[in-house]
């Protein structure tokens, strides 16, 4: 994937091709990529940073269990942090 900072953008793959490494972009591997370095590609383009919230609610519309029940609204797994995410 080329950069797409406009401070660099290109300036890798001109450096290796500068030294006479060949280089390609796999269509496969672009995919993936994008992916990958999707907060970072949104914050170039926009500015602004990638936020995802992610929020359980009760039937009633609560967000939280009542103060007379301390326990959790979602499970274990749901609770869990995902591979990859921020903590």
């Amino acid at each position: 994937m080329e950069d797409p900072n406009p401070l660099v953008a290109g300036g890798g793959f001109g450096k290796l091709r500068a030294a006479g490494i060949q280089v390609e972009l796999a269509r496969r591997i672009r995919r993936r990529s994008a992916k990958l370095n999707e907060p970072f590609l949104h914050f170039i383009r926009t500015g602004k940073p990638l936020v995802t919230l992610k929020a359980a609610i009760t039937l009633d519309g609560k967000i939280s269990a009542p103060d007379d029940n301390r326990g959790w609204i979602t499970s274990t797994r749901r609770r869990a942090p995902r591979a990859g995410a921020a903590p």
